[in-house]
């Protein structure tokens, strides 16, 4: 299973950047669906009459076809422990184990110098409670 993580959204680069910086960085890449705006949110059927966005997730294989799509209002926060089993179910049935998999992070026995650190994202996820899965295999 070969994927790429892609955040997008109907905001300008600029906003993209910024929003990321005030994360503390993130781990993949940002698109800008500004200009046409917001062409790709209108051809998955995410995109509102005021000009943004739902929440949404789509996962898309190499071969273009969708294989997960998970919509929420701007407002709702998408429920990632869903997504986590989703993503672990597809391992499965590909026949991929992991050779890491918590869904504590930073109470487990994996947390070392590559995974140790923060983001502002993450810490503040920490400081509400919650705790931070990771998953790692190799093919």
């Amino acid at each position: 299973m070969e994927t790429q993580v892609l955040g997008l959204s109907v905001d300008s680069t600029d906003c993209l950047r910024a929003w990321a910086e005030s994360l503390g960085g993130i781990t993949y890449p940002l698109l800008s669906d500004f200009y046409p705006h917001g062409q790709v949110a209108q051809r998955y059927g995410v995109l509102r009459a005021e000009g943004f966005s739902e929440r949404a997730i789509f996962i898309i294989d190499k071969k273009g076809i969708i294989r997960y799509v998970d919509v929420h209002d701007i407002d709702e926060q998408p429920d990632n422990e869903v997504l986590f089993d989703y993503t672990l179910d597809v391992l499965r049935l590909e026949g991929v184990a992991p050779f890491i998999l918590t869904r504590d992070l930073h109470a487990s026995e994996f947390l070392n110098e590559e995974t140790g650190f923060k983001t502002s994202y993450e810490e503040t996820f920490v400081a509400q409670g919650l705790k931070i899965h990771y998953l790692a295999f190799r093919f």
